[in-house]
């Protein structure tokens, strides 16, 4: 296998044959990419972690989420669904709806509210 450039090079460098070059070179090499050995130790330090203040786990909001819509709203930011509304109304007027048709988040959470208690799922 050669490697040869893309593109026309007026280089004095021949091309170089993969699998001419020798396994010796190629280790060589690989030292070079080493750090010195002094910058190594054998020497061992003990480490003190420091004790966890922060709780681990999930991170439930106060009221505990206890419903599927309870959770799927833990999922879903208020920012999130403000952006999805954001994008779903200029979605719908880039589509020719008129400029009174809008949505909203709330509009987006009875939405799907109601098609949950309604047993159809979006």
């Amino acid at each position: 296998m050669t490697i040869e450039p893309d593109v026309e090079d007026d280089s004095d460098e021949e091309p170089v044959d993969v699998d001419d070059v020798p396994a010796a070179e190629e280790e060589d090499e690989e030292k070079e990419n080493l750090p010195p050995p002094a910058s190594w130790s054998k020497q061992c330090n003990n480490i003190t972690c420091p004790p966890l203040t922060v709780p681990s786990g999930p991170q439930l909001p106060v009221h505990h989420a206890v419903t599927e819509m309870d959770f799927f709203q833990c999922m879903l930011t208020p920012q999130t669904v403000q952006t999805i509304a954001a994008n779903t109304t200029a979605y719908a007027h880039s589509k020719g709806a008129t400029q009174a048709w809008t949505t909203s988040a709330e509009e987006l959470w009875l939405f799907h509210r109601s098609a949950h208690l309604h047993g159809s799922r979006p």
